[in-house]
């Protein structure tokens, strides 16, 4: 792939999760407040959907390093757009542990399919944790234990990251359906 083409594909993934934020955004907020009013405990996370599907297309799409460099443009976008919902001193080691984590997940598979992009969304959703424990002034382990805590806590976080990665593994699947097609 083109140098040229690279960048212009990592300039799209990045800017997609920002305009869908300003949609799935109040979605979600709508959808808290619905579980709030009923008394159920849980809490959706779309928002956090597309950066997880842009950064699994990137890693798909332009190759090996691809979803670590898409996670710092990530991280770096999320300073002017997103400052109000997490500091920077979080979200954006977030984003970038967020594509290490798909990164590393999908470094030694050369055939892509949903059950790898599901899989590689929940370790890109561990790794996104990390930046939380830098903040916990107790031993290590207490440290562990903050982490499984912070885990069960945010189990609508994980459910997310499936989601996002069932939806990343599609997407795939579809545009190489296309790609055989238009091949034909």
């Amino acid at each position: 792939m083109k140098k040229s083409l690279k960048v212009s594909l990592l300039a799209i993934l990045t800017a997609l999760p920002t305009a869908l934020g300003y949609v799935l955004g109040p979605l979600t907020h709508a959808a808290d407040l619905i579980f709030t009013i009923f008394g159920i405990p849980f809490k959706l996370h779309f928002g956090f959907m597309p950066l997880v599907i842009s950064v699994i297309l990137a890693r798909a799409y332009i190759g090996r390093s691809g979803a670590l460099i898409e996670g710092i443009l990530l991280g770096v976008t999320s300073i002017f757009f997103h400052s109000k919902s997490e500091p920077p001193i979080i979200r954006v080691p977030k984003n970038i542990l967020l594509g290490l984590g798909v990164e590393l997940a999908m470094l030694r598979y050369k055939k892509i399919d949903i059950w790898l992009t599901i899989f590689s969304a929940l370790i890109g959703g561990f790794f996104s944790y990390i930046p939380y424990l830098f903040f916990t002034p107790l031993g290590f382990h207490s440290l562990i234990i903050y982490y499984i805590s912070i885990i069960i806590l945010m189990f609508s976080y994980l459910i997310s990251c499936i989601l996002a990665g069932y939806l990343a593994g599609i997407i795939l699947e579809r545009t190489q359906a296309l790609n055989r097609l238009v091949k034909k």
